[in-house]
């Protein structure tokens, strides 16, 4: 079990972690090699709001790369459906192989039918030459996930309303079959 205090995450100041203010979660450290993308989610069901944090993304170069990637996050929310209903992006972080993002969104949770909603996180490169972009992974949460690291991050943040939950995240190739985000 390890323990990080919400000043290592730079998390907001007013986020409440615990009594003594500390995350305990142990999927907050990074299980490899593989690029990763750490999240924070908030769900406020009294303002209907829903908070997501890219705090930072780890290993997203590799040896096939020139240079050091040029990246962003994209956040979509699209509903039961597969209607976009936000999206979002990060700022363009420059030549980093372990970027921090700290951007974080609100997303309108009034709807009924938030729960059964989707949030698509996707780490786009930006090729320096023509300006290409290329997918390098991502991952979903919510009505449908990637994984089950990604549902038991949603459930467990729809449980515990106005705590920040905080967790990493393997980004999944956009090539992997049947996968969708």
């Amino acid at each position: 079990r390890h323990s990080l205090t919400p000043s290592q995450l730079d998390l907001p100041d007013s986020a409440s972690i615990s009594s003594n203010g500390s995350i305990e979660v142990s999927s907050l450290l990074s299980h490899g090699r593989v690029p990763e993308l750490l999240v924070s989610l908030t769900y406020k069901p009294k303002i209907a709001q829903f908070l997501v944090k890219i705090i930072k993304a780890e290993n997203l170069f590799h040896p096939n790369m020139a240079n050091l990637p040029d990246t962003y996050v994209k956040v979509t929310h699209k509903d039961r459906q597969g209607k976009l209903l936000d999206k979002n992006k990060t700022s363009l972080q420059k030549c980093k192989r372990d970027p921090q993002y700290n951007s974080t969104f609100a997303y309108d949770a009034s709807s009924k039918d938030f729960l059964d909603s989707t949030f698509h996180f996707t780490v786009v490169q930006v090729k320096r030459v023509g300006k290409n972009k290329e997918l390098l992974g991502g991952f979903s949460m919510g009505k449908q996930y990637s994984g089950d690291n990604e549902r038991e991050h949603w459930s467990e943040t729809i449980r515990s309303p106005n705590q920040p939950m905080v967790r990493w995240h393997s980004l999944v190739p956009r090539d992997e079959p049947g996968l969708q985000y």
